[in-house]
């Protein structure tokens, strides 16, 4: 995702109102959950396990994909999905919303994060800082050393929101995630 995403386009700027074209899954990063509920919500709040929407999965890897929506020369992330390695799933029913006020999603295993954040608050802070304001490119991986784990982000299509999350089901039962920025059918604005 990353080179889809730093590759240059050329031709027209997007006109408001100009429908995009959406990719493909694309691969962002490979994640470890260690505890057994796995968060998506606003970059801001990570390391709070009462924000966003919360899944109860078990251990192991999970992978992170984004899709993104071409507007011209403009791209923007437009849904994000998380499921374990070998278990992609189906989109199933809503399971809450998530609002974003710094412009990207946070995924998180929660119980490595807000077990340590809880205890640590100015460590947190200081931790978080760069994760919230010094983000420098659409998607990436943040490490949390004191909480060995890894906190993929997301940028969320046009910015701050509220966006609607949806279960990954698979055998009946939900395995993964998937938040939806921009609809298929989305204008340029």
């Amino acid at each position: 995702m990353a080179d889809f995403l730093a590759s240059t386009l050329t031709g027209p700027e997007a006109e408001q109102g100009t429908l995009g074209t959406e990719s493909e899954w694309l691969f962002h990063c490979e994640f470890e959950v260690q505890g057994t509920r796995l968060q998506v919500l606003d970059v801001s709040m990570a390391g709070h396990d009462d924000e966003g929407v919360i899944l109860e999965v078990s251990p192991g890897v999970h992978v992170v994909e984004a899709r993104v929506m071409t507007y011209g020369i403009d791209r923007r992330i437009c849904r994000v999905r998380i499921h374990p390695k070998r278990e992609i799933g189906t989109l199933g029913e809503l399971a809450g919303e998530v609002g974003v006020d710094l412009a990207a999603v946070a995924i998180c295993d929660v119980d490595r994060l807000a077990g340590w954040a809880q205890g640590h608050e100015d460590e947190w802070q200081r931790w978080g800082y760069q994760l919230w304001y010094g983000r420098t490119t659409p998607a990436g991986l943040y490490s949390c050393e004191p909480a060995k784990t890894i906190v993929p982000f997301i940028d969320s299509g046009f910015g701050d929101g509220t966006y609607p999350v949806y279960y990954l089901m698979h055998d009946s039962r939900p395995v993964g995630l998937e938040a939806v920025f921009l609809p298929p059918g989305t204008p340029y604005f």
